[in-house]
C-alpha cells in the first residue's frame, strides 16, 4: 500500500499560526494606541504653552499702551494688576487677576465713562484669558536712588512684589512669570511712559 502525501495544514498548525498572528497584532495595536496617546499629550502640552505665551503677549501689549490716569491709577501686587490702557481706541481700566484656587488668569475691563461718572455698579466685562495656569507672579521694577551695593555703587532697579504709588507713577518694567505643566515662562515688559 502506498501512502499518499496530503497537502495542507493540520488543525494544530493552523491554531499555532493564528495564535502567533493574534499576539503580534495585539502588540502592534497596543504600540500604535500608546503612540497616538503620547502624540496627543505632547501636542496638547504644546498648545497649553502656546496659549500661555499668547496670554503674556496680550498682557504686554495692553501694558505698553497704558496711560497715566488719576481715575484709574497703576497698582498691583504679586497676583493682581490694575492699570488704565487704550484698548480698541477707547480708554479702559484693565485688571488681570490670578486665581490660584481655580488655576486661571482672569481679565476685567471697566469703561472710561463708568470711571468718570463714578458709577456705583460699573459695567465690568469679565473673562478667563488662560487656564490652567499652575502659578502666576507679577513683579514691578522699582528705582531707589538711595540703595547702594557692597561697593558703594548705585544699585539701580530692583524687583518688588507690589506697586502702589499715590503720585501716579508707573513702574519702569513688569516681570510676569507663569508656570504651566512642565514649563516656566518669563516675560519682562518695559513700559514706555514710566
Amino acid at each position: 500500500m502506498k501512502c499518499q502525501a496530503t497537502s495542507g495544514f493540520t488543525l494544530v498548525e493552523i491554531l499555532i499560526v493564528s495564535t502567533i498572528v493574534s499576539i503580534l497584532a495585539a502588540g502592534l495595536g497596543s504600540s500604535f494606541v500608546s503612540g497616538m496617546r503620547l502624540w496627543g499629550r505632547a501636542s496638547q502640552q504644546d498648545m497649553v504653552r502656546f496659549n500661555a505665551w499668547l496670554t503674556l503677549e496680550t498682557m504686554a501689549r495692553e501694558l505698553r499702551q497704558n496711560a497715566k490716569l488719576s481715575l484709574a491709577p497703576f497698582e498691583g501686587d504679586a497676583r493682581e494688576l490694575t492699570f488704565p490702557s487704550v484698548v480698541n481706541g477707547a480708554i479702559v481700566k484693565v485688571t488681570y487677576i490670578y486665581e490660584g484656587y481655580e488655576k486661571r488668569i482672569k481679565r476685567e475691563e471697566v469703561g472710561f465713562e463708568d470711571l468718570v461718572e463714578e458709577t456705583l455698579e460699573p459695567e465690568t466685562k469679565t473673562r478667563v484669558v488662560f487656564s490652567p495656569a499652575l502659578e502666576m507672579t507679577i513683579e514691578y521694577a522699582t528705582f531707589d536712588p538711595t540703595q547702594l551695593d557692597e561697593l558703594g555703587e548705585l544699585k539701580g532697579y530692583e524687583w518688588a512684589d507690589s506697586w502702589e504709588n499715590d503720585e501716579g507713577a508707573i513702574p519702569a518694567a513688569i516681570r510676569l512669570t507663569s508656570k504651566v505643566r512642565n514649563a516656566t515662562l518669563k516675560k519682562i515688559i518695559l513700559l514706555p511712559i514710566a
